[in-house]
């Protein structure tokens, strides 16, 4: 499940989608995404762990996607590998909702876990709200209420269709005076 858990940040880090929202953050919040990327990579984590667990940290996790429809662009966690990470989770935490972390004492709080889930994607229904139901996971949507309110699609999801529409086989340009070219194919 970490492993699964790993390869699936990887994908993330090395999409393109991945690369455009590091080049949207500063500096120091891009590196930060990295250095965590690069801690999960190095089995670091399990010490970073330690460290938010002792503090009284809890973890948040956010989820984008869940779906057997593979997407160069956004890779969505399979359903396989989404319930088996969400089994894993339910044997090492108790789950949390947003409304937990505003009323709760902090000791209830301890050993929690908050799951989220970012833009609002339909397979959220098709594929996550069932897997959460059975194992009672308390969740939140965040949506972008800009798309919903004009009737239009997340910046995200234009730039997909962009590339999925292109006959361009490859990507390039220049940021922050670097030249870099992805492979569209």
């Amino acid at each position: 499940v970490l492993m699964e858990l790993f390869l699936y940040q990887l994908a993330q880090a090395t999409s393109l989608c991945f690369f455009l929202y590091l080049v949207r953050m500063n500096l120091k919040q891009a590196a930060r995404v990295v250095a965590f990327r690069l801690l999960g990579f190095l089995g670091l984590g399990r010490v970073l762990h330690a460290a938010n667990k002792r503090a009284g940290r809890i973890p948040v996790i956010v989820f984008h996607r869940t779906s057997p429809h593979p997407d160069p662009f956004w890779p969505p966690y399979t359903p396989e590998a989404f319930e088996r990470l969400i089994a894993f989770l339910a044997r090492r935490y108790h789950f949390l909702s947003v409304d937990d972390l505003l009323t709760k004492p902090s000791k209830a709080l301890l050993g929690g876990i908050v799951i989220t889930f970012d833009d609002a994607w339909y397979d959220f229904v098709l594929h996550s709200l069932p897997v959460l139901r059975n194992y009672q996971v308390p969740t939140v949507q965040f949506i972008a209420t800009g798309p919903v309110q004009q009737h239009s699609l997340v910046w995200t999801s234009l730039l997909d269709q962009a590339f999925r529409r292109t006959k361009a086989k490859s990507l390039q340009f220049t940021a922050e005076g670097q030249l870099l070219q992805f492979s569209l194919v």
